[in-house]
C-alpha cells in the first residue's frame, strides 16, 4: 500500500473497515507505505489545520501509488500598525502573535478578533474572517490613538537635576530643565528638582485627556539651599581662604556656606598647607584654627632615561610648560597633574606619561622610548676589482689584467630585514656582467633615519665566472664593502667592491 501525501507531515490510519483500526503511522517525508495482504482497505489522512481525507485502497498486483492532497482549513493574516512595534493577540489575551509588522501563524477558518496594543496608546480590536485557503491576507493599516502627552519639564534653576517618577516611585526619566518626556494621560506622576546641599522641590503631574497627542509644560520650584556656618582662623593671619578651589575671603573668615562636604585650603606667600576636607552641618557653625607651614608646597620631579632626550613637561591646567633635556633632577613643580612627553627621534617612538605632583612629595619617572626601524631605501654606487685575474691557460696572475667593475645596488628595509639587488659590469681584463639578488639585515643605530648599519648577502650570477656568493657589511652610514667568492675558480678568488650608499626614506 503506497500513498504520497501533502502536507509532508501527517498521520495515516488504515484498516479493513471505516474504523481504520488496523494500523497508524506518522509520516514526515510525504510518503506512506505498508506491506499488507491483498484486499480492500480503508485509510484516513489527518493533520492539524487541514480537512481529513478518507479513502479506499485496493491492494492487488495492479496497485499503484495514490496521491493525497489535504485541503487547508486555515489562512494567514498580514498586519501592520502606525506606529509599528505594537503587540498583537488573537481572541483571548493568552495567544500572542508577535509585534507589528507581522504575518500571523496559521489561523483556523472563521471569525477571529485581533487585539493590537502598544504602551501609551489605546488598544484597537480588529475582527477578521479567515478563509480556509492557506493563503496570506493583508489587513488595512491599523492607526493607534495616542494615550500620552508630550511633557516639557521646566525649572528656574538650570543646574538642578530633574526626575520624573510614577505613582509607585519608579524612575521614568531624568535630566535638566527643558527635557521632554511622553507621559500616559491616565497615570499620575511626580516631577522633582534636586541639587546637592539643597532641599528638593516637587510637583504632581496630572494630564488631561484632551491634551493627548499634544504638548504641555510643567514647572517645578528651584531646590532650596541648606546652609551652615564656617569660621576659619590661621597662623599667620591674612591667608587667602579657598573653598572647593574658589577664593571666598581671607582669615579670619566667618561666612555662610552650603551644608555638606567641602575642601578647604589656605594660601599665603611663603607658607603652605595640605588641603583638608570639612563636613558642614545644617544650621551649625564649624570652627577651624589652622597653622600654616613655612616654605614651599612644591613637589619634586626626577626623570631618568637610557639616552639624552628632549622632554616637555606640561601642567594639565596650562600653568606650566617647559622643554628640557633628560635626565632631569630635582625639578620643582606646584601640586597638580602633569604630562611628560619625549619626542622620539626618527628611530624611536614618542613616549608620554601622566603623573601627579603632591606637596613636598618626590615623583620618579623612567622614560625609555621604544626602538623602531623605519622604512629605508638604500641606493649604492659600486667600484671594485679582482684580486687575481684568470689567464687563458688556466694559471692565475697578479699582472695588469685585473680590470675593474662599476655597478649599482638597491636595498629596501621595511623593518629589520628586506630584499637587495645589484648589477655590476666589468671593464678591462675579463669583462663580465654580475647581476645579484639577496637579503639585507638592518641594525638600527641612534640618529640614523634609515635604520643604521646593515649586513647583506647576495647570490651572484656572472657571465664568465658562473655563480658566486657575495657578503658585505656597512661600516658607517655612507660606506659599504663586500667580497664575492666564485666556487668555479680553481682557487678561491675574491672580488672586492666598495660602495657609497645614499639612504633615503
Amino acid at each position: 500500500m503506497k500513498l504520497s501525501v501533502e502536507p509532508m507531515e501527517c498521520i495515516v490510519s488504515y484498516g479493513t473497515d471505516e474504523k481504520c483500526d488496523l494500523g497508524r503511522q506518522t509520516v514526515t517525508d510525504g510518503y506512506f507505505q505498508e506491506v499488507l495482504k491483498k484486499g480492500l482497505y480503508h485509510f484516513k489522512v489527518e493533520q492539524s489545520f487541514y480537512e481529513p481525507y478518507v479513502g479506499v485502497y485496493r491492494l492487488d498486483e495492479q496497485a499503484v501509488e495514490q496521491k493525497i492532497v489535504l485541503q487547508p482549513l486555515f489562512g494567514y493574516v498580514k498586519l501592520n500598525s502606525d506606529p509599528e512595534g505594537a503587540e498583537v493577540y488573537v481572541d483571548d489575551f493568552t495567544r500572542p502573535l508577535g509585534k507589528t509588522p507581522l504575518v500571523s501563524r496559521k489561523l483556523t477558518q472563521g471569525s477571529h478578533t485581533l487585539h493590537i496594543w502598544k504602551e501609551n496608546y489605546y488598544r484597537e480590536d480588529v475582527t477578521v474572517d479567515v478563509k480556509p485557503d492557506g493563503l496570506e491576507h493583508e489587513l488595512a493599516l491599523v492607526r493607534l490613538r495616542p494615550q500620552y502627552v508630550n511633557v516639557t519639564c521646566l525649572c528656574e534653576d538650570a543646574g538642578a537635576d530633574l526626575t520624573v517618577l510614577d505613582a509607585a516611585g519608579k524612575l521614568i526619566a531624568s535630566g535638566k530643565s527643558g527635557m521632554k518626556v511622553p507621559l500616559n494621560s491616565h497615570a499620575l506622576y511626580k516631577l522633582e528638582a534636586t541639587r546637592p546641599h539643597h532641599m528638593s522641590q516637587s510637583t504632581g503631574i496630572t494630564l488631561r485627556i484632551e491634551d493627548e497627542g499634544g504638548a504641555v509644560n510643567i514647572s517645578v520650584g528651584s531646590p532650596l539651599p541648606i546652609y551652615g556656618g564656617l569660621q576659619i582662623t590661621s597662623t599667620p593671619t591674612r591667608a587667602d581662604v579657598y573653598l572647593d578651589g574658589v577664593k571666598v575671603g581671607t582669615t579670619t573668615y566667618i561666612g555662610k556656606v552650603l551644608s555638606g562636604v567641602h575642601t578647604l585650603e589656605l594660601r599665603k606667600e611663603g607658607y603652605w598647607m595640605e588641603p583638608v576636607v570639612l563636613d558642614v552641618k545644617e544650621n551649625q557653625t564649624l570652627q577651624r584654627a589652622i597653622t600654616l607651614k613655612q616654605g614651599s608646597p612644591d613637589g619634586t620631579l626626577n626623570i631618568s632615561s637610557h639616552g639624552s632626550w628632549v622632554v616637555r613637561v606640561a601642567a594639565k591646567n596650562g600653568s606650566y610648560n617647559e622643554r628640557m633635556y633628560v635626565p632631569v633632577y630635582n625639578l620643582k613643580l606646584a601640586p597638580g597633574t602633569y604630562t611628560a612627553t619625549i619626542d622620539g627621534s626618527s628611530s624611536n617612538r614618542e613616549l608620554v606619561k601622566t603623573f601627579t605632583v603632591s606637596s613636598n612629595k618626590e615623583v620618579n619617572l623612567t622614560m625609555n622610548p621604544a626602538k623602531r626601524v623605519l622604512n629605508a631605501h638604500v641606493i649604492g654606487f659600486t667600484y671594485g676589482s679582482l684580486l687575481k685575474a684568470k689567464q687563458a691557460d688556466g694559471e692565475n696572475s697578479d699582472g695588469g689584467n685585473r680590470g675593474f667593475l662599476l655597478g649599482v645596488s638597491y636595498t629596501y628595509l621595511p623593518s629589520w630585514i628586506g630584499p637587495s639587488v645589484s648589477l655590476n659590469y666589468g671593464f678591462g681584463g675579463e669583462r663580465n656582467v654580475q647581476p645579484a639578488a639577496g637579503i639585507t639585515l638592518g641594525f638600527p643605530s641612534f640618529g640614523n633615519a634609515w635604520g643604521g648599519y646593515y649586513l647583506t648577502t647576495r647570490y651572484v650570477y656572472s657571465t664568465n665566472y658562473r655563480n658566486g656568493f657575495e657578503i658585505g657589511v656597512s661600516f658607517t652610514k655612507f660606506f659599504y664593502i663586500s667580497a664575492v667568492y666564485f666556487p668555479a675558480f680553481k682557487e678561491s678568488e675574491l672580488l672586492i667592491s666598495f660602495s657609497l650608499p645614499f639612504p633615503f626614506r
